[in-house]
């Protein structure tokens, strides 16, 4: 396209020179005395040479605005020159296509990217715990997993592994401070998870397994981890959880238990260790 008034020409597909030419005869100037096809659209078709020589030439069309000329085969096939418009002794607006009328099929629409599907109710995510420091001990807000992180490495004030804000128990049941950090035993770490891997909040009914990542000393075999839980942090009444678990081995390792939650709004459970 061109905002510029143009005088087209349209080679013809056969390449013999028989082009044809379109353009506003124009009846202004030293054209106003014109007598045919003033202010018209003609569609002219040379005899050969494609109007660079002398040739005889037809004139296939004088259009007015609306008119239309179609070619047949004197320009082996269908070519269509269309007047959209006049503008008085100016110029034309003027559509040429070979076949039906072209139509330009715009660029596609990006398609914009997914919208993130929201999160379910009651689907919160893994939760890393915090202190508490009205429990006095770390708590996780709602969600699939409670993962103590950091809150629990060592155990008391230990060489080398003095626990945060030790001794984050709910009551008066301390750790000892003897001993070395990952020489002697401690409770490292505790997440609480969904037994089923399911992504959804904890609620009553669900089993949980709580695994604890704990140093043994030794082989491991003299040392022994209870697992306990409470309905109510605030007041807890703990409840055992299966068996005594045995060390597996030797230095750093992870004991689980699993159990079914009680009703309860804020929960809690504990891992004891002892030799």
């Amino acid at each position: 396209t061109t905002p510029n008034k143009v005088l087209i020409k349209i080679v013809n597909p056969s390449n013999n020179g028989a082009d044809l030419f379109v353009a506003f005869n124009a009846k202004k100037g030293i054209n106003s005395g014109t007598v045919e096809a003033g202010n018209q659209v003609t569609v002219v078709q040379v005899g050969s040479g494609g109007g660079n020589v002398y040739s005889e030439s037809t004139l296939l069309g004088k259009l007015s605005a609306g008119g239309s000329y179609t070619t047949g085969s004197n320009f082996g096939g269908d070519l269509t020159v269309e007047v959209v418009g006049i503008s008085g002794n100016d110029s034309a607006d003027v559509k040429i296509y070979f076949g039906s009328e072209c139509t330009v099929t715009p660029p596609p629409v990006p398609t914009p990217p997914p919208t993130p599907m929201p999160t379910k109710e009651g689907q919160s995510g893994p939760q890393m715990a915090s202190y508490n420091a009205a429990l006095g001990a770390p708590k996780c807000s709602f969600g699939s997993t409670c993962d103590s992180g950091v809150t629990l490495n060592g155990r008391g004030t230990m060489s080398g592994g003095n626990e945060p804000n030790q001794s984050n128990t709910l009551n008066s049941c301390t750790d000892g401070n003897s001993g070395s950090y990952h020489g002697d035993e401690s409770i490292d770490k505790i997440v609480v998870s969904q037994a089923s891997g399911s992504l959804n909040d904890f609620t009553e009914g669900d089993v949980v397994t709580i695994s604890a990542t704990v140093w043994c000393w030794s082989s491991g075999t003299s040392d022994f981890i209870d697992f306990y839980y409470a309905s109510d942090a605030s007041n807890p009444v703990w409840e055992q959880i299966g068996d005594r678990q045995t060390c597996p081995g030797g230095g750093l390792q992870t004991v689980s238990a699993t159990y079914t939650l009680p009703a309860g709004s804020i929960q809690a459970v504990r891992a004891n260790m002892m030799y």
